[in-house]
C-alpha cells in the first residue's frame, strides 16, 4: 500500500527484526535511526517531513495499543481508486520488551507528547521505545498509596488499644468513655 509518513529527517522506517506474530500476510515495519542520535534529543509525533513509501501494511493498530495515547496518527483513504495510508512515524514505533533495549521514551508534559532519546543510537539501528504514562497521575497515585500506608501505620495501634480497652470493659460505654445523653 502506498504510504505517506510524517517522520523527522533523523529517522526512517524499514523492516523490523521481529515479525508481527498476529498477521503473517503483512510486513513488520519499525522506526530506525537514519543517523547517530544523541542522548537528550527530543522528537514530536507531528514533527518532520512527509515521506512516500510502499509498505505492505494494511491493518490499523488495535484500539488498546499504547501508541494511541502517544500521538499515533493513522488513516487509510481511497485516492484515485487506490488505498493510501496517511500516518506518522509513531504508527511504526515498537515497544521494547526489555528495559535494556529501550532507546527512547515517550512521555506527556502539559498535553504534549515527546519522545526523548535515552542513549547514543548509531545509524541504522531499530528504535525501541518505553511509554511513560502520565507522570502526574503516577505521582498522585503513589502519594495516595503512601498516605494510606502512613494512616494505617499510625492509626492501627490506636484502634488496637481502643478495641482492647472496649474488650476489658465488655461494653461500648465503659467507665472511661463518654455516654451520649439527651
Amino acid at each position: 500500500m502506498d504510504s505517506c509518513i510524517l517522520i523527522p529527517p533523523e529517522l526512517a522506517v524499514g523492516p523490523s527484526h521481529v515479525g508481527d506474530q498476529t498477521n503473517f500476510l503483512e510486513m513488520s515495519i519499525s522506526v530506525w535511526s537514519a543517523q547517530t542520535l544523541r542522548p537528550g534529543t527530543v522528537f514530536l509525533p507531528d514533527q518532520g517531513r512527509v515521506v512516500l513509501d510502499r509498505l505492505e501494511v494494511y491493518t490499523y493498530l488495535k484500539k488498546d495499543d499504547v501508541r494511541h495515547e502517544f500521538g499515533n496518527y493513522d488513516d487509510i483513504q481511497v485516492v484515485d481508486d487506490r488505498r493510501v495510508r496517511h500516518c506518522n512515524w509513531v504508527r511504526f514505533l515498537r515497544s521494547a520488551e526489555k528495559q535494556d533495549d529501550v532507546s527512547l521514551v515517550g512521555y506527556r508534559e502539559k498535553d504534549r507528547v515527546y519522545f526523548k532519546v535515552l542513549k547514543r543510537v548509531p545509524p541504522n539501528t531499530e528504535l525501541l521505545a518505553a511509554f511513560q504514562r502520565d507522570v502526574q497521575e503516577q505521582d498522585s497515585a503513589a502519594a495516595t498509596a503512601e498516605s494510606r500506608r502512613l494512616f494505617m501505620e499510625f492509626t492501627a495501634p490506636l484502634f488496637a488499644a481502643l478495641q482492647q480497652r472496649l474488650g476489658e470493659h465488655g461494653s461500648t460505654n465503659g467507665p472511661d468513655l463518654p455516654v451520649k445523653r439527651r
